[in-house]
């Protein structure tokens, strides 16, 4: 991974997807859609209320290009930022 998720850093996401309400595998659907708009190195950030939504990109992205560098999450949302492989 190009970057630790634990390493305080702040990326400016080039689109953001909100798919709060939203469950996978629709989330992770739609995301791919969004990020085969998007060229390579761009950041996409989702906004996720579906708890298990890091557990299921990580499975998702693994064999593709497209990577998480970072996650944050609060009492209402996860946010995933995914740069574009």
């Amino acid at each position: 991974m190009e970057d630790d998720l634990s390493v305080k850093k702040t990326y400016q996401p080039d689109k953001v997807l909100d798919v709060r309400g939203w469950r996978c595998p629709w989330i992770a659907l739609k995301a791919k859609s969004q990020l085969r708009q998007m060229q390579t190195g761009k950041i996409l950030e989702v906004l996720s209320t579906d708890e298990k939504v890091q557990e299921n990109f990580s499975f998702i992205l693994k064999h593709g290009g497209d990577r998480i560098i970072k996650v944050e999450s609060d009492a209402d949302c996860h946010r995933l930022f995914i740069r574009r492989g």
